[in-house]
This record gives C-alpha cells, structure tokens and sequence, in this order.
C-alpha cells in the first residue's frame, strides 16, 4: 500500500485542525501535514453518520412506544454503524383520505402544540370537517 505524502513537503505524518472558514455556518476540521501545515483534506467536524444513527435509533424507540413500523435500518447495516441509500420510513395512515389531513398529512401523528408540547396520534377532526 502506497504511504500518503504531503504535496509541499513530502512528509507523511499528519493531524487534525479545527478549521474555521470565513462565512461558513459550521465548523470544519482539515488534515494537515504535521510538520509544514499544509492542508489536504476538509472534513465536517460533526460526524453526520454518528449523529444520524442516533437519531435513528431515537426515532425507532419512539415509533415502539406509539406501535408504529419503522424500517430505517438492517441488522447488518445497524451493526456496521452504515445507513443504506434506500432506508425507508412505514408511517401508514389509518385511513386512505387520511393524506389528505391538514395536521397529519396522512402519518396519523402531528404536533398540536409545536415540538416541546410532545406528538400525539391524529384523529383526523379537520379532515372530517372539510369533508
């Protein structure tokens, strides 16, 4: 295997920066080379695949407790840490024209009083009156 270089320097050690760049919402961190700081790579400073794993994980808790499906992950892909391309969300609606639903939009669940007030299933009330 090849041994990876500094294009300015031809060092091979290496090390991670906290690198903040004008404009950017977000933080970044480089790969620089260790003994001339030469930069090599950008990376995110939050590792997404971390945070969204998380977040899956989260989410399937919450869909247990409300007995709802919820198809994000395989067993292989939930061991590896890995999310698949074609990771897919079951919310089925209780009833067709419930797509239709003004809170809902058909996933049987909404959020009467914004997020901090928690989620609640749907009962479809204004579908029925538009009805």
């Amino acid at each position: 295997m090849a041994t990876s270089t500094c294009p300015k320097c031809d060092s091979t050690s290496f090390e991670i920066q906290v690198f903040e760049i004008l404009r950017a919402e977000f933080k970044h961190l480089c790969v620089q080379c260790a003994k001339c700081g030469a930069v090599v790579g950008i990376l995110d400073y939050y590792n997404i695949g971390n945070i969204l794993v998380a977040q899956n994980k989260a989410l399937e808790a919450i869909a247990e407790k409300l007995g709802i499906e919820v198809n994000l992950l395989t067993q292989q892909t939930r061991a590896e840490g890995r999310i698949l391309p074609d990771a897919s969300v079951t919310l089925l609606a209780s009833d067709e024209h419930a797509k239709d639903c003004p809170d809902c939009g058909g996933t049987d669940f909404y959020y009467p009083n914004g997020f901090e007030g928690g989620v609640v299933k749907c009962k479809h009330e204004r579908l029925a009156k538009q009805a």
